[in-house]
């Protein structure tokens, strides 16, 4: 954050006595308050870093943030004791980082004897937020500490608060011109949209994905905010030769970011399947299938011969086996499963009793060499319950 410079024609500092002098020491302790929620703790006329604006962190990257304000920042200059009046508006709390900054703010106000402090409403409708600083300005505040829903659309009265002489605060999302604001509070936009590009495009760099596809979940697309992390995103990207496939505008609530994030999905597996990736998959799978069916088949013929004839099956990821004369079912899968091997009885998937005794086996999910050792235990199992019956 850097406060902005002077412009010809721009809005004139406070003078150096009286209230106007005293100003600049409520506007630093408001400014020290937004950063606490934007940032850190960390004290003003320092450079600290932490968390992003728009909450959350970009993995490696950093926030500077800069106040730059009076030698008056003190509410105890004031000398005549004139009490400060600042309005405060924000969009509606709905989330973390948004709710943080007026809390955080509200705190520090609440030290400082000589501030009165307006705490509108948040908003996300910004016919209603250009009203609450019309309020403003007809109260005749001092300054005007603002978070717009949308910078754009809010310049136009922030540039009538500051021709009225009232210090404005721009925070995050910035006005369209530097006549709108004093001071403009906001995060390395474009850097941290470079940090997350970085991180994606090294971590799969590392892995050795080749050609992959990226989706980007936006906030408020037309935010010029947005647009900077975004094109950060996708420059970053580019030095490891990927690129954004395909980019979507969560809106910066939760429910709208659930919503287009499903859409996003069930395109993304459309796209899986109509480029024929799906199909692709399900022959390598079948293949994998068929090979651990195989070693079942042939394990079970070398040690399960008399004991469990097991049939072969062309299809799906378990098949089935009788048992031998008087071995009974339930006794065996109950046998097996104290040797750490699951079998199921037949008839737990039977409307109606089947005339033989069997069980169910799987193979979908257990490696070739684990299946033979399976079948191995398995085969202990029963030949230990057979000699049991015929002693």
């Amino acid at each position: 954050m850097t406060e902005e410079p002077r412009r010809a024609g721009a809005p004139s500092l406070p003078g150096p006595l009286g209230r106007r002098m005293f100003l600049m020491g409520g506007l630093a302790a408001t400014t020290s308050a937004l950063l606490a929620a934007c940032t850190s703790n960390t004290p003003s006329n320092t450079t600290s870093t932490g968390p992003t604006s728009g909450g959350g962190t970009g993995a490696g990257s950093t926030t500077q943030s800069v106040i730059e304000s009076s030698p008056i920042t003190s509410a105890t200059t004031n000398p005549e004791g004139k009490m400060v009046k600042i309005g405060f508006s924000a969009p509606a709390a709905d989330h973390g980082w948004m709710a943080a900054i007026t809390a955080n703010a509200k705190k520090i106000v609440g030290t400082l004897k000589d501030v009165e402090a307006n705490f509108v409403d948040g908003t996300n409708d910004v016919n209603q937020q250009i009203s609450q600083v019309e309020t403003f300005i007809n109260a005749k505040v001092d300054a005007i500490v603002l978070l717009p829903f949308d910078g754009a659309q809010m310049t136009d009265v922030a540039r009538k608060a500051t021709d009225a002489g009232i210090q404005v605060v721009n925070v995050d999302r910035i006005f369209s011109s530097p006549f709108a604001y004093r001071t403009y509070i906001g995060g390395d936009n474009y850097g941290m949209g470079v940090s997350a590009g970085t991180y994606i495009g090294q971590t799969l760099k590392d892995k050795g994905v080749q050609n992959p596809v990226i989706a980007e979940i936006q906030g408020i697309a037309s935010l010029p905010l947005t647009q900077d992390r975004s094109k950060g995103f996708a420059e970053a990207l580019k030095t490891y030769g990927f690129k954004v496939s395909n980019q979507v505008s969560a809106e910066f609530t939760a429910d709208s970011g659930n919503s287009v994030t499903a859409n996003l999905l069930q395109a993304a597996l459309a796209d899986f399947m109509d480029e024929g990736h799906f199909a692709t998959h399900i022959r390598r799978m079948c293949k994998i299938y068929a090979a651990r069916h195989d070693v079942l088949i042939e394990a079970s013929r070398r040690r399960l011969d008399g004991l469990l004839d097991i049939l072969p099956t062309g299809t799906g990821f378990h098949t089935v086996g009788r048992l031998a004369q008087g071995l009974a079912e339930q006794e065996v899968s109950a046998a097996a499963a104290l040797r750490d091997i699951s079998v199921s009885p037949i008839g737990r998937y039977c409307i109606e009793p089947v005339a033989w005794q069997g069980l169910v086996l799987g193979f979908s999910t257990i490696k070739p060499p684990e299946i033979a050792a399976g079948v191995e235990t398995l085969a202990q199992v029963l030949e230990a319950m057979r000699h049991a019956r015929r002693a």
